[in-house]
């Protein structure tokens, strides 16, 4: 299905905490403003696009634009960028997005070096491109897309969607359908880039490192041993040093037999940041338990684990959402035992004990892949009950 960005690629620096994997749908608590990541679109009739497409040619004459940055979505089939120049109003910003899809709308595994036609075929209109360019005016007030130009990748790095290129393209005013097709704005805005070049392509460093993140999603050395952590210099692997921490209440979050989604808040002290928000812990369940279930948390990653337990730091309402977003740390299990003394699927009543746990600081991209902080806080449970009548 059709992934629309609009709406997520301003949002490349937040946590993602709604979802992992394919269970973990908008039922997951605690996300924050995620936007729409989830595949939300396309109808499938993307072959009949000639005649919605950009065809006309506008009588307003176009402004040259360059693209100023340009970077990749972690987590995404997308490139998210800036304008060397304010397009309308200079308080307000503007971004343009490459966006890549393949035929079936399965995750582009790389982008092969060669020239694109952005006006022609499939790629005359957004509900069908599989190399789609667009550009956001004034915090999406105007959405502008792809009429005519040539995309080229002229160097890729192999099994990533990392690239270096040049864009030369014109972009007219369009709106968008709910099925993402997109038809010009009779007298709509046009804009030109003549010459856009980006360079994107990661090279991973590792100089004076035994461990921790190369910079480009690697690891330098064999990494540390479970129960110790790389430093912030990744000089050295080093004990974890952890705060321990009490579980308290326990109160409902989703409760889902259909979507196989259950999730529970679970109060603790101390604070693990400020002291007047508050903080709490989720136990998250996407697939149905038994009494006398057992699970070892160690080597799971937030992406597809079934049974998640997390902490979210510093809780404060949005407004816009009318949910608790966590602003301040998220963590994530490293190790430990999660035992149940009994699961009701139907109405979510559980009695379940944790222990040895032990939780990092993560952060988590828009695909839900979980990663260590290098040299990142630390929250242990000795013992601890999870328990909803």
């Amino acid at each position: 299905m059709k992934r629309f960005f609009i709406a997520v690629i301003l949002i490349i620096s937040l946590i993602f905490v709604v979802s992992c994997g394919d269970n973990k749908t908008e039922d997951k608590g605690d996300t924050g403003n995620t936007g729409n990541t989830g595949d939300t679109g396309n109808t499938g009739d993307t072959g009949d696009t000639g005649n919605t497409g950009n065809t006309g040619d506008t009588a307003v004459e176009c402004v040259g634009i360059s693209i100023e940055s340009l970077e990749l979505i972690e987590g995404s089939d997308a490139y998210s960028g800036s304008l060397d120049k304010p397009l309308g109003d200079e308080t307000l910003e503007d971004v343009i997005s490459f966006q890549f899809y393949t035929e079936d709308y399965s995750p582009v595994p790389e982008l092969p070096a060669g020239t694109y036609d952005l006006g022609a075929g499939v790629n005359a209109n957004f509900n069908s491109c599989s190399e789609c360019v667009l550009i956001f005016e004034d915090d999406y007030s105007k959405t502008y897309f792809q009429q005519s130009g040539t995309l080229t990748i002229t160097e890729n790095k192999a099994g990533t969607l990392e690239t270096k290129g040049t864009l030369t393209a014109k972009l007219v005013e369009v709106t968008i359908a709910d099925d993402y097709t997109s038809t010009p704005v009779a007298g709509g805005g046009c804009f030109e880039i003549e010459a856009g070049t980006w360079d994107i392509i990661c090279i991973p460093d590792c100089e004076g490192k035994i461990c921790g993140s190369d910079g480009c999603g690697g690891e330098c050395g064999d990494g540390c041993e479970i129960d110790k952590q790389c430093n912030a210099e990744g000089t050295a692997c080093v004990n974890y040093e952890c705060t321990a921490i009490t579980l308290g209440e326990t109160s409902a979050g989703v409760i889902s037999a259909e979507d196989e989604v259950w999730t529970y808040d679970v109060l603790f002290d101390p604070a693990a940041g400020d002291a007047e928000l508050d903080d709490k812990v989720s136990l998250q369940l996407y697939a149905e338990v038994e009494a006398e279930d057992s699970f070892n948390l160690a080597g799971t990653n937030y992406y597809d684990c079934e049974q998640c337990i997390l902490v979210y730091e510093d809780m404060e309402f949005d407004e816009t959402s009318g949910d608790l977003t966590a602003i301040g740390k998220v963590y994530f299990q490293q190790k430990g035992t999660l035992d149940f003394e009994s699961f009701d699927a139907a109405t979510g009543k559980v009695k379940a004990s944790v222990t040895g746990l032990r939780l990092i600081e993560v952060t988590i991209d828009s695909e839900y892949t979980s990663y260590p902080v290098q040299g990142g806080a630390c929250l242990e449970v000795a013992t601890g009950t999870v328990e909803l009548k």
